[in-house]
């Protein structure tokens, strides 16, 4: 096709962008030429003008500040989140549902061994998150790191201990999301076939990768707290005095 002619729409006769078949009903019917005028005089009040005019008395007051007003992108409580871990905690009802309870800000985390840690392992594993680009189709196909951590640690059960406290933790980095874990416990608890004395939490900490989520299982007895958590093959766990308070 021929690119479009340019049109004047100060003149109402011009239909360079019309089909010839419009062009024909134009000229049968003068009705129909005045609602063509009036339509694109309306479409027109629209839009944008190029005509530059002075400014007005109130100009001075709305003029955009180019000065830097130097502001703190860690202030107002975000450099909390930016600088320190977080961990969400939650129970899981009688029917499978986890409930995020409480939040924590954590200065550090600490490398451990999940062998002092009082706990025995059911099951963990990792997962990537992985994005397929549709192309040209309308189909997309995202499979989320918590989910895929599910399905890695449920292939692979080490143990079928479930008579103490199960702990479902998961650990990432900044990009975790609390409503994808929720799913992502929920598996679990279907795939083990969890019903009573389940919690779970979540750490959400920023030197951790990106994309990349780790999951595990475990069952603890006594007063254990469950800080327990897997990612990149390695045990982590969180002590009380690295609590940050909020201001």
């Amino acid at each position: 096709h021929l690119p479009p002619t340019p049109c004047n729409s100060t003149d109402l006769t011009n239909t360079c962008n019309l089909r010839p078949s419009h062009t024909k009903m134009i000229f049968r019917n003068n009705s129909f030429i005045l609602t063509f005028a009036l339509a694109l005089n309306a479409i027109n009040a629209f839009a944008p003008s190029s005509i530059s005019r002075a400014p007005t008395q109130l100009y001075a007051y709305i003029e955009a500040d180019a000065e830097d007003e130097g502001l703190d992108p860690k202030g107002s409580g975000l450099g909390l989140a930016m600088d320190n871990g977080i961990s969400i905690s939650g129970t899981v009802d009688k029917n499978g549902t986890p409930i995020a309870k409480g939040m924590k800000h954590y200065s550090k985390v600490v490398k451990s061994d999940i062998s002092s840690l009082g706990a025995k392992v059911l099951c963990k594993g990792e997962g990537l998150e992985i994005y397929q680009d549709p192309g040209l189709s309308s189909v997309k196909s995202i499979t989320l790191a918590p989910h895929n951590a599910v399905k890695d640690a449920l292939s692979a059960i080490e143990s079928q201990d479930k008579d103490g406290k199960i702990f479902i933790n998961f650990t990432g980095g900044d990009d975790l999301m609390v409503h994808e874990v929720l799913e992502g416990v929920q598996m679990m608890v279907e795939g083990l076939s969890l019903s009573t004395n389940v919690e779970f939490k979540t750490l959400c900490e920023p030197t951790f990768p990106m994309d990349k989520c780790g999951v595990a299982a475990v069952s603890v007895s006594g007063d254990s707290n469950g800080q327990i958590y897997y990612n990149g093959g390695e045990w982590y766990t969180l002590a009380e005095e690295d609590v940050v308070a909020s201001h």
